[in-house]
């Protein structure tokens, strides 16, 4: 607990309450805001209602009765339901009626212990109270007890009173103009208040100003509770407002527990120990107000979910001007929050805290503080402090999930310092005037982006780091404020798989800083694309493993742009290192380090290192340009240990003071005509020298390679993955730097087609040589199977479709195709004799295999058999093929396709049948059967001469309906079109059209087709 804590605990520890403990506190004095909030009333002690059976006895209370009556004795005159105090009064006033207007007219009740109150306005409603002074020592100056649409007003308690104004179990409750100072217990107190205001009222010098307990709504408004050890506390409330207060306690100004919803507008709570503290009190909302000047916090939340505070000053002479804990959801914007003593803002153990727009500092410590938290964002905000050169900006430990955007710390020991937290995110933020800029320690996954540090000693330190990322951070004069210590733009101490990129450092060349970039004991880091001016030292890797330093530009150090001491596996490529005291200087190299690709201009020395204990150092296709000499310490080494060439005939280094003569070729240089290469080798030191020197400078950075598409369709997206590195383009073509490190091994790509595409090749591998490639990429549509069915015809049969202008044939079998995304008209061939659904269409292909289903059905001929000589009604059969089918009408018909049939007609009981049977053909013509039955009793001459006789009317029918039916033909339908596939056509019987030569299938009939029937007519 700290000490305000206690003493604030004594304060409310020393009131004492006649009959009960403080409303909302212990018997002990303590504060009792545990885990369970207070019943209703818990605490409040009641006053006795009862009223005497008759007139007053000596030290009763004036009655004011529920029927408006008054007791005898009462010092007041009634003119209906306004009462008026006559004089002053030795005593005390009970008011129960209702919509009564009591008025003290300036007198002064005079009452005491014994009678409890000087006023009780007692289970009634719609009353009023006014003018009115108490004074004596009774328990309550004005009690108001179980009373709705209640006004107190212009009341004044004299200093003594335990209590001013006292109010339980009340509704709609305004007091107003009341003064209750020097009150021994509470100036003004509310408990189990739906719904009330103070406004304008005085409670200062006492105990506790203003109680408000197990209430809701309650307002209090313009009032002043200055002077107490606590001017507002407010126990298991809800939605209470406090708008325009001055609550300067000499404990607490506010004092929130268990309770929700409290809104405190535009209130000073000034020069108390704390300005307020809410203790489990969730959705507290505190704008426009004054908590400064506390000697321990402006503000204390713990376990405050839901805390807003807005334009406030929380400025504390003490500790902490905001101090948060175990609270989640705060929002802190546009506030105000210094500490003299300690942290401006400190955030612990909570989560989903926003601070917006606040300036905070700590003039001994730090602005803000966040320890083991999450979620926590800074944005735009100021932590200065440059008095206070060994306070912090801010100081993260421990956390996770933590922003800070576009913050401002300056003046500090460490604008921003983080120690073992991860995920964190600083964007656009600025430190200035700090010994550190930025610290990062023991940390893990810290995402730095847009820094700007400026006269720090160490702009950007990561010491102890894993998988951190700094980019785009501008590091500007940093300077030396501890001499002994050096200074540093970054500093990379003890760091895993850290990456530093697109960053500069910028110094002053009247007073250069030690370190452009310190690399010591780092592993598998990345510098990349790097600025690094006027410093001692540009680059110095000291003890730096498997790291990666790329694109690096440094012009001005005056020692060595490029300082490496005892590196393993090391890549220096594609640098810019110049206008320096030496270009590259190196002590201990371990060994497996590369040089490559790099230029070293206009410095004093430009290759200087001593080469003992190295080994597999190579260092080629850089540019050594104007320089004044290249001085390597040899202690034994050789260029087996350092080797200045990759061979030939990949070459050495570009040396401007060796460039020729170029006349021969190959590895002996022995051969005529020139390669590029220097025909004699340059002698560096003793036996080190450069076997194979380039006639031409050679520029890496501008090596890349080209991917360039054909075949797809415009804004079709492609992706190539080159080396770990993706691109995705809709254009016809994407470029990828060539990594100077791949240059003695492969480059692979990996080309994705988008959907329905496929790549040739979609996989290869890429040497380079030195020289910018282009790789063409072929892309194809992807091929789905496409097969054409069809059913009905007879086995044998050929058909055929014409698909998007290409008629393909078969027979027995269906069309199978390989065919891209598409839609392919189509139409089906004619066969005679049949019809064919579908006859036209689209065939549509789409991402999958497709199938299209053709349905042949035979073209049906009427075939009708006609008997004569029945009587009319006569139930006879006939049967055709398989069908048989019977009537009592004249005729029998049947539908057919072409071919031969057989026929037959029942016998009917009684009659002898003629032309009862037979066969016949139909070839896209109907045909009429006439059969004759004569009744038994007929004579046989007579039968035989009446058979001759319906013989010869047969025929004659037969070819009579023949003929209609074929001039109806001829007359209705026209023949189909024959296949421009299709051959001549041949006679037919019955002048039908031939059929199609190869397809061995009769062609559709020149007669009218009847629509076959369904089975169930059979």
């Amino acid at each position: 607990m700290r000490a305000g804590a206690v003493v604030l605990a004594l304060v409310f520890a020393s009131i004492v309450v006649v009959g009960g403990a403080v409303p909302g506190f212990g018997r002990s004095g303590t504060a009792s805001g545990g885990a369970d909030r207070p019943a209703a009333g818990a605490g409040v002690d009641r006053v006795a209602s009862a009223r005497p059976a008759g007139p007053s006895a000596a030290g009763d209370p004036a009655t004011i009765f529920p029927n408006c009556t008054v007791s005898a004795g009462a010092p007041l005159a009634q003119v209906g339901e306004v009462f008026t105090l006559t004089g002053n009064f030795a005593g005390s006033i009970v008011d129960e009626c209702a919509g009564s207007f009591l008025n003290g007219a300036g007198g002064t009740i005079t009452s005491s212990a014994s009678l409890l109150f000087g006023v009780s306005l007692n289970t009634t409603a719609n009353v009023t109270l006014e003018n009115v002074t108490v004074a004596g020592d009774p328990l309550y100056g004005v009690a108001v007890l179980n009373t709705s649409n209640a006004l107190v007003e212009n009341v004044s308690i004299a200093a003594g009173v335990s209590s001013g104004v006292y109010a339980v179990d009340d509704s709609q409750l305004a007091v107003d103009r009341v003064g209750a100072n020097g009150t021994t217990t509470y100036g003004v107190f509310f408990g189990v208040v739906d719904g009330g205001m103070i406004a304008d009222s005085y409670a200062e010098d006492g105990s506790t100003g203003f109680a408000i307990e197990a209430s809701s709504g309650v307002v209090l408004a313009g009032s002043n509770g200055d002077g107490n050890p606590a001017a507002v506390v407010d126990v298991g409330s809800t939605n209470v407002t406090l708008r325009g207060d001055q609550l300067d306690g000499a404990d607490v100004g506010i004092y929130s527990v268990l309770s929700s919803g409290l809104d405190v507008q535009s209130v000073a709570s000034t020069g108390s120990e704390y300005g307020a503290v809410a203790r489990q009190t969730d959705d507290l909302t505190v704008a426009d107000s004054n908590f400064s000047g506390a000697t321990d916090d402006g503000l204390y939340a713990l376990l405050a979910d839901g805390l807003r505070v807005s334009d406030s000053n929380l400025s504390a002479a003490g500790d902490v001007g905001l101090e948060l804990n175990q609270t989640s959801g705060a929002q802190l914007v546009g506030d105000l929050a210094n500490a003299s003593g300690g942290e401006g803002i400190d955030v612990q153990d909570s989560s989903q805290v926003a601070v917006q727009d606040t300036f905070a500092s700590g003039d001994r410590s730090t602005g803000l503080r966040v320890a083991n938290s999450s979620g926590v964002a800074s944005l735009d905000d100021h932590f200065d402090e440059e008095t206070a050169p060994d306070a912090n900006g801010t100081v993260l430990s421990h956390s996770s999930d933590v922003s800070v955007t576009g913050d401002s710390d300056a003046g500090e020991l460490v604008g921003l310092l983080d120690t073992g937290s991860n995920g964190v995110a600083v964007t656009g933020a600025n430190a200035s005037h700090d010994f550190e800029g930025f610290a990062f320690v023991n940390d893990r996954d810290i995402d730095l982006a847009g820094l700007s540090a400026f006269q720090d000693s160490f702009g950007v330190a990561l010491i102890g780091s894993t998988d951190d990322a700094v980019s785009g951070t501008a590091v500007v004069d940093p300077v030396a404020e501890v001499p002994d210590l050096g200074s540093a733009g970054f500093e990379l101490d003890f760091t895993d798989d850290v990456t530093l990129a697109d960053s500069s450092v910028h110094g002053d060349p009247g007073t250069p800083a030690t370190y452009g970039i310190e690399d010591v004991n780092g592993t598998s880091g990345l510098l990349e694309n790097l600025s690094v001016r006027h410093v001692d030292y540009g680059i110095w890797a000291n003890i730096t493993l498997n790291s990666t330093f790329d694109a690096i530009n440094v012009s001005g150090a005056t020692d060595a742009a490029l300082a490496l001491n005892g590196t393993f596996g090391l890549l220096v490529e594609g640098g810019n290192f110049s206008n320096s005291g030496a270009g590259f200087t190196a002590g201990a190299l371990i060994g497996a380090d590369q040089i490559l690709g790099n230029s070293f201009y206009n410095d004093t020395e430009d290759f200087a290192f001593a080469a003992d204990h190295l080994f597999d150092v190579a260092v080629y296709w850089n540019d050594f340009v104007d320089g004044h000499g290249w001085s390597v310490q040899a202690d034994g080494a050789s260029n087996a240990s350092v080797s200045f060439s990759d061979g030939y005939p990949g070459g050495g280094n570009y040396w401007s003071n060796w460039t020729g003569p170029d006349t021969a070729h190959g590895p002996a240089q022995n051969i005529s005509g020139p390669d590029g290469i220097v025909d004699l080798p340059l002698v560096i030191n003793g036996s080190i020298e450069d076997p194979y020197p380039l006639t031409y400078p050679i520029s890496l950075a501008d090596l890349s390679v080209t991917f360039t598409e054909t075949g797809l369709p415009t804004g079709a997206a492609w992706t190539v993955d080159f080396n770990g590195t993706n691109q995705t383009t809709t254009g016809v073509s994407m470029s990828f730097p060539m990594d100077v490190a791949a240059l003695e091994f492969p480059f692979y790509y990996i080309v994705t087609a988008p959907s329905s595409w496929r790549t040739e090749p979609s996989v290869g591998i890429l040497v380079s040589d030195g020289m910018p490639h282009l790789v063409t990429i072929d892309f194809l549509p992807d091929l789905y199977t496409a097969t054409i069915n069809a059913t009905g015809l007879p086995a044998g049969s050929a058909w055929s479709v014409s698909l998007n202008g290409t008629t393909y044939t078969t027979i027995n079998a269906p069309i199978e195709l390989l065919l891209p995304d598409g839609s392919y008209p189509f139409s089906v061939v004619p066969i005679a004799g049949y019809v064919v659904s579908p006859m036209a269409g689209a065939f549509v292909v789409q991402g999958t295999a497709a199938s299209l289903n053709l349905t042949f059905v035979p073209v049906l001929y009427p075939v009708s058999i006609t008997e004569h000589g029945l009587p009319a009604g006569t139930n006879w059969s006939a049967t055709l093929g398989s069908s048989t089918r019977a009537s009592t009408g004249a005729t029998i018909s049947f539908e057919v396709a072409n071919g031969s049939l057989a026929f037959s007609v029942a016998n009917v009981s009684g009659y002898w049948l003629a032309g009862g049977s037979g066969s016949f053909t139909v070839a896209g013509l109907g045909v009429a059967i006439l059969v004759t039955f004569v009744a038994n009793a007929t004579s046989p001459a007579s039968a035989a001469s009446g058979l001759l006789f319906w013989s010869l009317v047969a025929v004659v029918a037969v070819l009579a309906i023949a003929l209609v039916l074929a001039a109806l033909a001829l007359g209705r339908r026209r023949p189909p079109p024959t296949s421009p596939e299709a051959t001549a056509t041949a006679p037919g019987a019955g002048g039908a059209p031939g059929a199609v030569e190869g397809a061995g299938v009769a062609a559709p009939p020149a007669g009218p087709p009847v629509a076959p029937e369904a089975d169930w007519k059979e």
